[in-house]
C-alpha cells in the first residue's frame, strides 16, 4: 500500500459538488429549528394546509360514491402531507429560497435580493 497526500486543490477538483446555490433572498436561519419554523407559519400557510386536503378529500368522497372507510384513509394521508408540505415551504422562506419579506421584518433583517434574479 502506498500513502497519498492530497492537496486542497486536488480534493476540491475531485469534489462531487457541481454547483453551489446561493439563496436569492436574505437568510433568516440556515437550519431553522422546529419552533422557529412553526412560529413562522402565516395565516395563509395554515389556510393552504387545511383547504387543499379538504377540497381533495371532498372530491375523493364524491368520486368514490361516498365510500367512508377509504375516504377516512385518504384524509389521514392528505392532511399530514399537506401540513408537511407547508412546513417545507416555511423552511424555504427562512433559508432564503422563497420570498421572505414578512419574515425579514419580523426578525429585523434588511430585505434585499442577494443575487440578480433577472439574468
Amino acid at each position: 500500500m502506498t500513502e497519498t497526500n492530497y492537496t486542497m486543490e486536488q480534493i476540491a477538483n475531485q469534489s462531487s459538488i457541481e454547483k453551489v446555490v446561493i439563496p436569492p433572498f436574505p437568510v433568516i436561519d440556515r437550519d431553522p429549528s422546529h419552533s422557529l419554523t412553526t412560529s413562522s407559519f402565516r395565516a395563509s400557510d395554515y389556510l393552504r394546509a387545511i383547504t387543499i386536503p379538504t377540497a381533495l378529500t371532498t372530491a375523493y368522497y364524491f368520486a368514490t360514491y361516498r365510500h367512508k372507510p377509504t375516504t377516512a384513509v385518504w384524509a389521514a394521508i392528505a392532511f399530514p402531507l399537506s401540513y408537511l408540505s407547508q412546513y417545507d415551504i416555511v423552511q424555504q422562506r427562512l433559508r432564503g429560497y422563497r420570498m421572505n419579506k414578512v419574515e425579514c421584518a419580523k426578525h429585523n433583517i434588511e430585505y434585499k435580493y442577494t443575487v440578480d434574479l433577472h439574468h
